[in-house]
């Protein structure tokens, strides 16, 4: 997520408060990266389903782009993994 160079939530200046209210949906104890990984987990969980993309990123102000490359770099880095044959190990999150 955070090679993306791109912000995962959008605050629109005429809806700062509702885009805040949404971000604190996703809001994690941790930090800002584990609630990033909350977002990704989330659309993760749905099997990036288009449907969730297209309400849930508009509701919740959410840059279906750049979760689309993150999921991109993630293939990418798990497709490297297998390349080299390094096991991929994920923790509990």
């Amino acid at each position: 997520m955070l090679s993306c160079n791109a912000a995962v939530f959008y605050r629109p200046k005429a809806m700062v408060i509702h885009a805040d209210a949404a971000r604190k949906g996703f809001w994690v104890p941790g930090g800002d990266h584990l609630t990033l990984l909350n977002v990704y987990n989330r659309w993760k969980g749905t099997n990036y389903s288009t449907q969730w993309s297209e309400f849930t990123c508009m509701e919740n102000f959410v840059q279906f782009r750049t979760m689309k490359k993150a999921r991109d770099i993630r293939d990418q880095l798990e497709g490297l993994l297998e390349r080299v044959e390094i096991e991929q190990v994920c923790g509990s999150l």
